[in-house]
Parts: C-alpha cells; structure tokens; sequence
C-alpha cells in the first residue's frame, strides 16, 4: 500500500474507517509524506521485514502513522534487526515522534505502538505519581508500548525526541500499574537518531502490556553506608567490613579495593564489597586502612568510584 496525494495540514491525511488495515507478510507499507491515521483501528503489519514500513525522513515533513486510544501499529519482528515505528500526530500540534524496537532473543513477537499527542495525565498517568529521583516528565506527549505476546524476553526500545521543541531527557520511565506510579526504565542511552535525539533503554523486560511510556529525567544519590571501625577477632560480631547500598539505589558493584597506610593494595574483591581483615590469608595489624568502592549504577548507565576509611581492631 502506498499512500499518495497532495495537500497541508488534516489534507495530507488518509484514515481508515471502522476496519483494521493489515499488510501481508509479503506486502508493504509506504508513507511517504502522508499521514495514515487509523483512528480506533489498527494497522497490523505482518511482513518481519525491518523495510515493510518506510516514511519520508525530510525533518518536519515526516510521514507517520497516527492513532486514537484503542488503536495503533502492530508490526511482526524478528531477531537481529531493529524496526522503526513511524508514529506521530496532527491532533494539535503535529510532531513525528518515532519508536525504535529491537529484540534482544530468538523469538518472534508482534510489537503494538501508539503515540498519544496530549499530557499523560489525560489518560490517568498523574505526573505527580512518581519514584523517589524522577523528574521533568515530558508534559506534551507520552507513548503506549506493548508486546502483542506475553513473553519476558528482554528488548530494546527507544523513544525520539525533537530537542528544540520538547527539551532535554535522559531516561525512559514507565507506569507501573501495580505501583501506580512511573518509574524510570534500566540501562539508559542517549544517540543521534537523524534530525532527532533518541533515549533508549538497552535491555528492558516488558511485564506489563499497554504501557505507557514517557521521557523524563533522573537524579539520585546514592548513599553508602560503611562502617568506620570493625573487629575481626572471630567472635561473630563486627567481624566482616562491608560496604552498603541504600535500598532505592539500583547498583552493580565492580569492585572493593583496600590499602594499608603505605599505600599497597591488600585486598580486591571482584562483584563483592567485603573484606575480612586479611592479606595473603594473615590477619592485618591494627590500624586505618583506605578503601575504594567502583559500582555501575544501573539507571544512569555510569559507573562511579566512592573513597572511605576504616579501622582495624584487635
């Protein structure tokens, strides 16, 4: 199918009336500059081929696939490619704002897409239920994302973004129906995506079918928590230096680094942040150790490094 034609504005727009629209597995889909607007229908694309679907990529003249709650776009993947959902709107403001979904396993699972060009809290998603870190939800526009088969096979998914006009992000945060609230996604990045900026979350289990999904930003502290003295004497108590996390930080750690007053490094422990106050299988002598703590923090994607002290006692 190949949209064709003239026209500005609501005239460049092609809607299917009361029936869904469906390309084969041999068929394909051609936007060009137009609108395909299946209003409460869906387009279900069931050719796997990441070029079934194509659109005009000239910045601001995009043609895209626009949508009405309970419609959207369902296109058939399949491992070891990434598909792009041309999704958009002129309800108001007409912004192209594309989708990007990547299987990350061997399955083949249909994908459901919808842009929803208005506030979430339109539809019941308040921008005032969020986790402790969130913050700057987009406040123009969120996505719908679903698997069309319950799976929890991990996947990649990415939202783009016309910096200029909606602003700056650095997360995906999504609304956790159980918890009522958003909470950002893992393993978030940030890539040039043509004329538009795009954040992606690069390894994400999708639990929850029709879920809404939104740009947003994220800062947390992480707070340590490590004791400044212990006692290895083997009595049960105090006997281990552990440095912990606070229980919202969601972290990997890397690695525990410990070194005596000369500066020698005597104990490194790999995914662990423990010692037990020996070196070379010998009980350390009495004294302030400085250790070294490197951890991933799984949301922000980045890795940091915490310094501290501890005394040794006998």
């Amino acid at each position: 199918m190949v949209l064709t034609g003239i026209g500005e504005s609501l005239n460049r727009r092609k809607t299917i009336q009361n029936v869904d629209c469906k390309i084969n597995n041999t068929g394909s889909l051609i936007l060009n500059d137009r609108e395909l607007n299946t209003n409460i229908q869906r387009v279900i694309i069931e050719n796997p081929s990441p070029f079934a679907l194509t659109n005009s990529l000239t910045y601001q003249d995009e043609g895209f696939i626009s949508s009405l709650s309970p419609g959207f776009t369902q296109w058939t993947t399949v491992p070891g490619y990434s598909y792009t959902f041309p999704v958009g709107s002129s309800e108001g403001i007409r912004r192209y704002r594309p989708i990007l979904i990547q299987p990350l396993s061997n399955e083949t699972n249909p994908y459901q897409v919808r842009f929803n060009n208005y506030p979430s809290t339109g539809d019941g998603y308040s921008q005032n239920y969020i986790e402790k870190g969130l913050y700057a939800l987009n406040p123009f526009f969120y996505h719908t994302i679903s698997r069309f088969n319950d799976s929890s096979s991990p996947v990649k998914i990415g939202i783009a973004y016309d910096h200029l006009f909606d602003g700056a992000y650095s997360q995906i945060a999504a609304w956790h129906l159980n918890e009522n609230k958003w909470k950002t996604t893992t393993q978030n990045n940030s890539n040039l995506f043509g004329n538009y900026k795009m954040i992606t979350s690069e390894n994400w289990i999708m639990t929850e079918n029709f879920k809404p999904y939104i740009l947003s930003n994220y800062s947390q502290d992480v707070v340590i928590f490590a004791p400044n003295t212990f006692v290895p004497d083997g009595d049960g108590v105090n006997d281990i230096f552990e440095v912990v996390f606070s229980p919202e930080a969601y972290c990997d750690i890397i690695d525990l680094n410990v070194f005596n007053r000369w500066g020698e490094l005597i104990h490194k422990s790999n995914g662990t942040a423990t010692w037990d106050g020996t070196y070379k299988g010998l009980k350390c002598q009495d004294g302030t150790y400085t250790w070294t703590i490197k951890y991933k923090d799984l949301i922000l994607n980045r890795n940091f490094s915490f310094t501290g002290h501890i005394n040794l006692l006998k």
